[in-house]
């Protein structure tokens, strides 16, 4: 098998030196549409459907797909000189991040449990990476995300109906069929956990596809909000079904963040006000039932109630790794292999075994031990630094509009990415990672256009009209 991959291997470079030398340029806007579009090949197309085992790392569809439109981005960057490439502080986090989670892995044993720690570097860190540059650095426009839009909706709409469908015990209408199948995979059977199969990843997409529809909300025709009217209570129920308590939670504060950014600042302060007041007392007086209720078809109430209880056994466990190594951790993709000794501690009366058979259930707490401080440092800025362009961008009323509504949805995922990690480590589940890093990427392009407009406004005014009375209207903050 070894040997077909390098003949394939060397196929692809004959003809990609063929398509070099023939000076076709592969359109911006299909490396857009392909690259985000490689989320729905993996969910529907993924390791289930095709495998190829090209030695100790095997390959899928949306991993070779990748590999092709990295390649085929830089071909075409390379031929136009890097012209339309734009480098910014944004890049050099997203590198250093890399560049923390590969020297934790290539200086510790990545070779545990057949090269997992490499495993996860690669495909679930280096692909969205690869995703995020290829994005950002390619030559679309605005005009060609309304496609992206249109796309996430769409498929936000299809995890919601077999989600509903798996809920319902509705099996006739569940695609693909393997959702159905526990012989590999049988954790979450009996609730909303699509074709990834895991509620969390399916819950956090469903969400984004809110949140698009929320930014067309003030701009669409009335035909349109009735579209919007329908397809969000399909999409709210699809939600329902995943069963999470942090997706629900995730879909409320991402969506809650789209509306504070359609709003005036004054505004802002009133609904959040608001939203505190309301959610405090509501949560007090939800928390028993949302601890206690049915999941999945093999899980009871006891169970979830008693895993409800085994965070704080989470949070004790890493405390004590950390404290063992606070800078370094220890190592990437190896907490199963260092944290026995630490759940037998005697220091303490907490029961800590009774978290020994599971993973790290908070991904802040999963960087904080397996990378230490420079690991979490690093999570913690790039982050930060997609929520501050986000709401920059957002925020900014003499953007262009489709801006401004991409903004809003990519601080919608960064939301749900937060929200969600708190409770999981969201960095092992599929797509997560991967769906985080194309806002962040698509987000990083809109800015450079949304700078780009600003300046040609500027520059289309009279030159007899002095600079500082163009307005700060035209001017969009560096």
């Amino acid at each position: 098998m070894s040997l077909l991959v390098i003949i394939y291997l060397c196929a692809a470079l004959v003809w990609f030196g063929v398509w070099f030398r023939s000076g076709i340029v592969v359109p911006a806007p299909w490396l857009l549409w392909a690259t985000v579009g490689l989320i729905g090949v993996e969910a529907i197309c993924g390791y289930q459907v095709f495998t190829l085992q090209a030695g100790p790392l095997p390959l899928t569809l949306e991993r070779i797909g990748l590999g092709v439109l990295f390649v085929l981005a830089f071909l075409t960057a390379l031929r136009q000189r890097f012209e339309s490439v734009r480098w910014d502080f944004v890049d050099g986090v997203v590198i250093a991040w890399f560049a923390v989670l590969s020297l934790s892995v290539l200086l510790t044993d990545y070779q545990y449990r057949n090269n997992t720690p490499l495993s996860r570097l690669l495909f679930l860190n280096a692909m969205p990476m690869a995703a995020y540059f290829v994005l950002k650095h390619s030559g679309w426009q605005l005009r060609h995300l309304r496609v992206v839009g249109i796309g996430v909706v769409l498929f936000g709409t299809y995890l919601a109906l077999t989600a509903i469908a798996e809920w319902q015990q509705w099996h006739v209408f569940v695609f693909p069929k393997f959702i159905l199948s526990t012989t590999e995979v049988a954790e979450f059977f009996g609730r909303g956990r699509g074709p990834l199969l895991n509620p969390i990843i399916n819950g956090m997409l469903m969400s984004a596809a809110v949140a698009v529809l929320l930014t067309w909300w003030p701009t669409a025709s009335w035909r349109g909000r009735g579209a919007i009217v329908v397809l969000v209570p399909v999409l709210g129920c699809g939600i329902v079904a995943t069963m999470t308590r942090s997706v629900w939670l995730g879909m409320v504060a991402g969506c809650g963040v789209v509306v504070l950014t359609m709003v005036s600042p004054r505004q802002r302060m009133v609904l959040t006000a608001l939203a505190i007041l309301v959610a405090l007392p509501l949560g007090f007086i939800a928390k028993e039932t949302l601890s206690r209720f049915k999941r999945d078809q093999n899980v009871s109430v006891e169970d979830m109630a008693q895993s409800a209880s085994l965070r704080p056994l989470f949070v004790r466990v890493a405390w004590e790794m950390f404290q063992d190594r606070p800078i370094t951790g220890v190592g990437f993709g190896q907490y199963q292999k260092y944290k026995r000794p630490f759940h037998h501690i005697h220091n303490t009366e907490l029961p800590l075994q009774r978290a020994l058979p599971y993973f790290q259930h908070n991904v802040f707490l999963a960087y904080l031990v397996e990378m230490g401080l420079l690991g979490l440092l690093s999570l913690l800025v790039l982050l930060a630094t997609l929520f501050w362009r986000g709401w920059q961008v957002a925020t900014d009323q003499s953007g262009p509009h489709r801006a401004r509504c991409l903004a809003a949805v990519a601080l919608a995922v960064g939301t749900n990415y937060v929200v969600n990690g708190m409770f999981h480590d969201v960095s092992l589940i599929p797509v997560a990672n991967f769906h985080c890093f194309l806002a962040l990427g698509i987000l990083g392009r809109v800015y450079h256009l949304s700078v780009t407009s600003a300046v040609a406004k500027i520059l289309s005014t009279s030159e007899d009209t002095p600079l500082m009375d163009l307005g700060a209207e035209t001017l969009i903050p560096a």
